[in-house]
């Protein structure tokens, strides 16, 4: 089952300091020469990546199930800069790369944890260098606010790979 999300972007601002101790960094391969390609990078397909606050997990998609993209990387990268986001959102060149995206079912007991794949075919576009969109009461501590305005986070869109649509939002990673 596929659901668009309406897009909402927030931090929580208790997770920030945790968050800046553990930012986590995707391989990059170098930029491909001219054409539409020099708009982004392709990142390394090199295993699993977790998005646990959407409750997500990506894995690389065979060579066999790429060809059914019928949106390309630099038509992804097109979505996502025209998705209403400022520029300060969706700064410089973005890695991306083509993923099988599933949502992870997880249970309550450790022991019984299990992960279904739906296996959504998706491209996966992430700008690095963002600032966080800082939420809290009106009363948080200047110097936490000032703290958390100078984190840099990556933000990540997920575009379907067949029709060009957004899904599960968009993900601020800091």
């Amino acid at each position: 089952m596929r659901r668009s999300r309406k897009f909402g972007l927030g931090v929580n601002v208790g997770v920030l300091a945790v968050a800046a101790v553990a930012i986590g960094v995707v391989p990059v391969s170098t930029p491909s020469p001219g054409g539409r390609d020099a708009d982004f990078r392709r990142a390394a397909n090199d295993g699993f990546k977790e998005y646990p606050t959407l409750g997500l997990v990506g894995r690389p998609a065979p060579d066999a199930l790429k060809a059914r993209a019928a949106v390309d990387a630099g038509a992804a990268v097109d979505r996502t800069r025209n998705a209403g986001f400022g520029p300060d959102l969706t700064p410089g060149t973005p890695q991306v790369e083509l993923l099988l995206i599933s949502t992870q079912h997880k249970g309550h007991d450790e022991s019984l944890k299990q992960q279904e794949f739906t296996d959504n075919l998706e491209w996966v576009v992430t700008y690095e260098g963002t600032r966080p969109t800082v939420h809290g009461p009106l009363h948080l501590d200047p110097q936490f606010r000032a703290a958390a305005m100078n984190l840099e986070c990556d933000m990540v869109f997920f575009v379907d790979a067949v029709t060009a649509e957004l899904l599960h939002g968009a993900l601020q990673k800091c």
